[in-house]
């Protein structure tokens, strides 16, 4: 397999990668308006990391 090949600080980068996909597509989806807890539910981001995005979301559009 591909991912045996690979080493340690290839697969944190691969899932730091991953991570801030899923960010940044959380935060579209709070931006469109979306519940929280459904944004938690088909991000996987848990519930604490969806509340940083959406506080972020807030600041922005104070500034």
């Amino acid at each position: 397999m591909v991912m045996e090949w690979l080493t340690s600080w290839e697969k944190k980068g691969l899932e730091q990668g991953r991570q801030e996909s899923k960010e940044e597509i959380a935060t579209k989806m709070l931006a469109k308006g979306l519940d929280p807890a459904i944004v938690e539910e088909m991000t996987g981001l848990p519930a604490g990391r969806i509340r940083e995005l959406s506080s972020r979301l807030e600041v922005d559009k104070v500034t």
